[in-house]
């Protein structure tokens, strides 16, 4: 019986413990082995420790990161503030153009014998229906600009020319309200009473909207003729006054109180 237990013990293949791990205590009766586990550095599971060279040398590319981010970070805020601080000087500058544009489209003829009347009745046109807004359309003709310039600064002519386009786009603005306001029976826009609502006014209003249009072809021929995108301006302001007015012609259609015809909307149109 000894003999076959020891030749039984013989045959069994040896088991080692992983290394650096010390039995504690025999196995529990439920099978669980009550004991420690200690890895070693040189289990595989685990990073070794860094040199203090390379413990140092991580540490001065983390501080290098965090001064190249803090300083990207400094630049974007440094160029925030300076593009907010170019807008404010770019407002105040768009409404001297403006007073500058009623100059040039008046003053020259205020007295002629035979359109004064008329160029004085364009003045006032001009200084009622055109300021007041929030001019976010012209503002942004300036400030577009002087992003597709980058990095480049645009100089002073080139700078008038689009503040002189973007008060282009808000004498557009005013044409369409202006006539917009007699078709829809308004009585108030940006918090004065309706231009036709002016006592004197009435439909003549009519007329005084097609001289807000007259006045940004006139401006764009003394500004932008010499310029290879004239065309491209003259054929953008008309493209958008057609789309506009088809667009007007659809809301006049089914604005209509007693021609309500649900049956019209669809999914399709």
């Amino acid at each position: 019986m000894r003999s076959h237990q020891h030749h039984l013990r013989s045959t069994l293949p040896k088991i080692s413990s992983p290394i650096g791990c010390r039995s504690q205590g025999p196995s529990s009766f439920d099978g669980s082995v009550q004991s420690e586990s200690l890895m070693s550095y040189e289990d595989p599971g685990t990073t070794p420790p860094k040199s203090e060279e390379e413990a140092e040398r991580g540490a001065q590319g983390e501080l290098s990161n965090a001064s190249r981010k803090q300083r990207e970070d400094m630049g974007d805020l440094a160029d925030s503030a300076d593009r907010k601080q170019q807008g404010a000087l770019d407002a105040r500058e768009f409404d001297r153009q403006f007073e500058e544009i009623v100059k040039e489209l008046t003053e020259p003829d205020l007295n002629h014998p035979e359109i004064g009347d008329a160029i004085r009745r364009l003045r006032e046109v001009l200084e009622y229906n055109a300021p007041g807004g929030k001019r976010n359309r012209g503002l942004s003709v300036i400030a577009s600009f002087r992003e597709l310039s980058r990095p480049q600064t645009p100089d002073a002519e080139s700078v008038q020319r689009a503040l002189v386009v973007g008060w282009c786009i808000e004498l557009l603005q005013a044409f369409f309200l202006v006539a917009d306001d007699i078709m829809d029976a308004s009585v108030t826009r940006r918090g004065q009473p309706c231009w036709y609502k002016r006592g004197g006014v009435g439909l003549d209003a009519i007329n005084d909207s097609f001289l807000l249009e007259a006045v940004i072809y006139r401006l764009l021929k003394r500004y932008c003729r010499a310029q290879p995108c004239y065309l491209n301006l003259i054929e953008l302001f008309l493209e958008t006054s057609y789309q506009t007015e088809l667009g007007q012609a659809l809301d006049l259609m089914t604005a209509q109180p007693d021609r309500i015809d649900l049956t019209r909307f669809t999914e399709e149109r």
